[in-house]
């Protein structure tokens, strides 16, 4: 089992399917030691940190890792962002669904005020 610990301390409890959606997640419960994102930003893991090479910034740290539940903090990540996100994950991850249902959905999704479209573009777990 996986979770995502938001900035506000919430526990988010992931399916399998979307944990491969989330590139930093995914690479660090792999045990890469460098990735680069859908976007090419570029991140190495030390230890149980992702690291954001640009800036130097930590993103995500892994804060327990057993063989029956991995949790991974996000400290920048605050828990409506984060729940707007796995919403999208949960969706995309519908093997059922059409093109055209696909981008009425995402047309919706994005129908939200400018700053909660940064924070969720600001999200970098893709």
């Amino acid at each position: 089992m996986v979770k995502l610990q938001s900035s506000d301390g919430d526990l988010f409890e992931i399916e399998d399917p979307v944990v491969s959606m989330c590139a930093t997640v995914k690479n660090m419960l792999k045990g890469k030691t460098a990735f680069k994102n859908s976007l090419g930003g570029q991140f190495s893991i030390e230890g149980s940190y992702v690291i954001l090479k640009k800036e130097g910034r930590v993103l995500a740290s892994l804060i327990k890792n057993t063989d029956e539940e991995a949790i991974v903090s996000l400290p920048e990540v605050k828990s409506s962002t984060l729940e707007k996100v796995l919403d999208y994950c949960r969706f995309h991850n519908q093997l059922d669904l059409s093109e055209r249902d696909r981008k009425s959905w995402d047309a919706d999704f994005v129908q939200v005020k400018q700053s909660v479209l940064c924070e969720l573009a600001s999200v970098c777990i893709f």
